[in-house]
């Protein structure tokens, strides 16, 4: 965020909203490649998690 801050210094009107709308949209790209790759990584955990067992009662 500092980064994009001091970058933006200076820039104003169009520039700046054209700048801000850039990064903010790298952000968004970048949090949603981290997003699906933790998600990927908590599905294969969660595979690995015993099955649902149980043992039938004979008066079901």
């Amino acid at each position: 965020m500092a980064e994009v801050t001091d970058q933006a210094q200076g820039l104003t009107g169009e520039e700046l909203t054209t700048f801000l709308t850039k990064a903010n949209q790298e952000t968004v790209a970048h949090c949603r490649q981290e997003c699906e790759k933790l998600w990927g990584q908590l599905f294969k955990e969660a595979i690995k998690l015993p099955k649902l067992t149980f043992n039938m009662d004979k008066n079901l």
